[in-house]
């Protein structure tokens, strides 16, 4: 079920996860407020064409969302741990030459 929330990434993960075929089911009703409301007064009470919706599900599907993450405040302060820290995790990813 596909509503206004979605952005493109969700909607990749959400498809990508599919093991066999997939329908994207959509309230008709909600894309329909949606076209109405982006529409000026006059026209709001217009029908919504396939057109339409099809435009604002293409718009609304292939936004992108910036994701964020936490930092701790005090790594900031301290540059030369924030170096360090990710020295230790590069070299933990590296393959050793030990057998």
């Amino acid at each position: 079920m596909i509503d206004a929330h979605y952005v493109r990434n969700s909607l990749y993960v959400a498809a990508s996860r599919a093991r066999g075929p997939l329908s994207l089911v959509v309230n008709v009703a909600e894309v329909n407020s949606h076209v109405r409301a982006a529409r000026s007064r006059e026209t709001r009470q217009n029908d919504v064409t396939a057109e339409e919706r099809r435009a604002l599900l293409l718009k609304l599907l292939s936004r992108e969302s910036i994701k964020t993450s936490t930092i701790e405040p005090s790594e900031l302060a301290d540059a030369a741990a924030v170096v360090a820290r990710d020295r230790q995790h590069r070299k933990k990813r590296e393959l050793g030459h030990e057998l």
